[in-house]
């Protein structure tokens, strides 16, 4: 069977050259692309077993800790949001049936890709549409927002997000209300990071 780093070679060009024409920058397994508002990246991830891979597009708010994300460098598993493109790309051990494989990943990933693209950038505050305290969930509600992306991210982080987006934009009363709302998704012994930043911000705003 073909090795992992064999058929990255055979399919880096026709993926680059691809992925460049959506706008994204990179090489080999990694590609950055972004907005106003977003930063966006496609990565190939081998699979442990060395036969096939994996394609995941990432997509990272740029109101979240923009500290933490380097322009130039960041990857996909840096972004909060991420989904897989298809299911799983199998290696061939002839060039031709890669590079086929490389433009099908290209054909999913414009289908998918552009839309979302499209309407991050035309509705880069689509998170003011979410509505909490409902019976659906919170990644399905941004599922059917953004096109059927449907994120891998916990149901915790996601509402975490949404506290961020509207602490940045100065709305306390919203701030507060997604506070609130966290906590009761998390126990008291939850380590999840953001359940000290919602009491904090619950106490110095007196809404607790």
């Amino acid at each position: 069977m073909i090795s992992s780093l064999e058929f990255k070679k055979q399919i880096s060009k026709p993926l680059g050259k691809g992925l460049r024409e959506l706008g994204f920058k990179g090489s080999g397994f990694h590609y950055r692309n972004e907005n106003e508002a977003y930063y966006f990246a496609i990565g190939v991830q081998g699979s442990n077993y060395g036969d096939k891979c994996y394609v995941e597009l990432g997509i990272q708010p740029k109101f979240l800790e923009p500290e933490k994300i380097d322009p130039k460098k960041y990857k996909y598993y840096d972004c909060e949001l991420r989904t897989r493109i298809g299911n799983e790309w199998p290696y061939s051990n002839t060039e031709h049936q890669n590079v086929s494989t490389a433009n099908q990943i290209l054909k999913e990933t414009s289908t998918i890709f552009e839309p979302i693209y499209r309407k991050l950038t035309e509705q880069p505050n689509f998170i003011e549409k979410l509505e909490l305290n409902t019976t659906q969930s919170i990644n399905l509600q941004i599922s059917k927002l953004l096109n059927g992306f449907l994120s891998m991210t916990t149901e915790a982080r996601l509402t975490w997000m949404i506290f961020e987006f509207w602490k940045k934009n100065n709305d306390v009363r919203k701030a507060v209300e997604v506070a609130k709302f966290g906590l009761k998704e998390l126990n008291p012994g939850n380590p999840f990071f953001a359940r000290n930043e919602y009491l904090k911000y619950l106490d110095e705003n007196n809404r607790a």
